[in-house]
């Protein structure tokens, strides 16, 4: 029942599917589409940075392994590129970076490109 949501809904890393909790502890799933989701629950989700922040401080393990996924690759990546401008193929490799960097964001998930 709408009345029971307590937290915010909320997006899973790179599923592409949101993720609401109810005051009960179920969960339930819905496509991204606005309107599946106002279809589900009668009314969009509010931002309440409050419940965010308390709904994260709950998932330690999961900010850091979202953390983790984001800081390695891409730690990864500027180290690709900073070998590059020291042996002088920068020029040469910035079509082939281009497209890796391509690759390593697009799974991170919209929320990360925001």
């Amino acid at each position: 029942m709408l009345s029971k949501v307590v937290r915010p809904v909320l997006a899973d890393a790179g599923t592409g599917s949101w993720r609401c909790i109810s005051s009960c502890g179920c969960e339930r799933y819905a496509s991204s589409s606005a309107a599946t989701i106002l279809k589900l629950y009668g009314r969009a989700p509010r931002y309440d940075a409050e419940r965010i922040k308390n709904a994260f401080r709950e998932r330690k393990m999961f900010v850091l392994k979202r953390r983790l996924q984001i800081a390695v690759p891409l730690t990864m990546f500027i180290g690709r590129i900073v070998a590059d401008v020291q042996l002088g193929s920068e020029k040469e490799k910035r079509t082939q970076r281009a497209a890796e960097f391509m690759k390593l964001i697009a799974p991170l998930g919209p929320a990360f490109i925001k």
